[in-house]
């Protein structure tokens, strides 16, 4: 992945990039397979799922675990 080298293009620095684009790719991992909060959590590097939630909540205000239900119904 090709970041941007400061924060003019995103408005957010590199290291605020990274957490929420892991987040919103995730979120297509949450609607489109039946995969563990972990194993995401896992495959984008959170050494604790807890730690995922943290941020997925921080970038989308719900927690993923919600998100996917929401959509399910």
């Amino acid at each position: 992945m090709h970041l941007p080298q400061n924060k003019v293009c995103l408005e957010m620095t590199p290291a605020a990039y990274l957490p929420e684009s892991y987040v919103l790719h995730a979120k297509k991992l949450l609607l489109s397979t039946d995969r563990t909060i972990w194993e995401i959590a896992r495959d984008y590097g959170f050494s604790q799922s807890s730690c995922f939630i943290h941020y997925f909540k921080k970038v989308l205000q719900v927690m993923p675990e919600l998100f996917r239900i929401s959509w399910d119904s």
